[in-house]
């Protein structure tokens, strides 16, 4: 395991060092400030979890991603990832359209926390679409994350259809959190 959550890191001064083996099974990356060269960090990061064998947990919680839709394409290819952690990161549109692809691809995700993350009703939907048919996917984490009638329709939608997942945690109006099986 690799915990960096919360570090200030200097890309530069850990990019030789920083290899993705088949033994490294969880990576934590949250809240971390990458300075110098992110775009190149964000590009390594991606391509080992691309080629990752061994990567079980990524979390980026609270981590300024520039280019998400690098990571999600990457996603989709990986083979080893059952927990993927974007607490708190913001997303746009066409990121979560990258992300429901993902999803709708990727054969080993089983849980998926957005706790909090500005993604709104479209990226709900856009996750939960992908969701709805990936029956690989048991948790999905959307505490704090504003949804409205639209969101909660996709919610029940998608409970309906994937008899695999487990859980949906969501924040009902805003107040309670609640738990769908």
């Amino acid at each position: 395991m690799i915990d960096l959550n919360g570090n200030n890191l200097y890309f530069e001064e850990i990019v030789e060092d920083f290899r993705f083996s088949d033994d490294l099974e969880i990576l934590r990356l949250g809240g971390a400030s990458f300075s110098n060269d992110g775009h190149t960090f964000w590009a390594g990061l991606c391509e080992g979890v691309r080629m990752s064998k061994g990567l079980k947990e990524l979390d980026l919680s609270e981590a300024y991603i520039e280019k998400p839709q690098f990571l999600f394409d990457c996603l989709q290819s990986n083979k080893s990832l059952h927990t993927l952690k974007l607490e708190k990161v913001e997303l746009s549109g066409a990121d979560d359209k990258a992300l429901g692809q993902a999803l709708r691809f990727n054969s080993t995700l089983k849980y998926l926390s957005l706790r909090g993350s500005q993604i709104g009703d479209e990226g709900v939907c856009a996750v939960l679409g992908a969701v709805k048919y990936n029956t690989n996917i048991r948790g999905i984490d959307l505490t704090e994350v504003e949804i409205t009638e639209k969101g909660y329709t996709k919610i029940r939608e998608v409970l309906e259809k994937n008899p695999s997942l487990e859980y949906i945690h969501f924040t009902y109006v805003g107040e309670h959190v609640c738990t769908l099986l």
